[in-house]
């Protein structure tokens, strides 16, 4: 898997947490990255005002937080043309515990369908197609008990290949949203 997102999960985490802003990293950048595939034009705006709107820190801290969830943003948008540069802002693979990163994958798949709700795009991925099972399939990730994943060599295999999965249908459902105004231009 290509590593060309920077998303340091434990530094992000560390400035959502001092601002006092309850959003995760994961959901964090799943919901940045669902409005940038989506095309959303007040996508940063809204994703900012979301994650920041209950914040309790102080204004320092909000503000720090603020600027790397601008980095953040800055490099979704820059690298979301890219099939293999996205690489899911999650715990450390070799340091967190199998529990750790089966939530931060479970929230990563909440925060992906979340933004595509935020940017009103949920409900436009055709029935029958490959992304509209992904979407599919992501919700279910969704649902995901992270307290049944294991810490066993098989348990780790098969939540490494899940978040891999997740990967790819984050980037079927960027597909199907980019064909979307060419469909549109085909039938009108």
């Amino acid at each position: 898997m290509n590593t060309a997102l920077p998303c340091d999960y434990a530094a992000l985490a560390d400035a959502l947490d001092r601002a006092g802003v309850l959003t995760g990293p994961a959901e964090a950048q799943a919901t940045a990255v669902a409005l940038v595939f989506a095309s959303a034009k007040t996508g940063e705006a809204t994703w900012e005002q979301h994650l920041l709107a209950d914040a309790d820190g102080t204004p320092d801290q909000v503000q720090s937080c603020r600027m790397q969830l601008h980095a953040l943003y800055a490099e979704v948008t820059r690298l979301a043309a890219d099939d293999f540069a996205l690489r899911l802002c999650l715990p450390d693979f070799d340091r967190a515990p199998a529990r750790a990163r089966a939530v931060a994958l479970r929230d990563w798949c909440r925060g992906f369908l979340y933004g595509l709700g935020l940017a009103g795009r949920q409900g436009v991925v055709t029935s029958g197609t490959t992304a509209y099972e992904a979407l599919q399939d992501l919700a279910e990730i969704g649902q995901l008990d992270a307290d049944s994943v294991g810490s066993g060599e098989g348990d780790e295999a098969d939540l490494m290949e899940l978040e891999e999965y997740v990967r790819v249908a984050a980037m079927l459902v960027r597909d199907e949203l980019r064909d979307l105004p060419r469909r549109a231009d085909e039938q009108g």
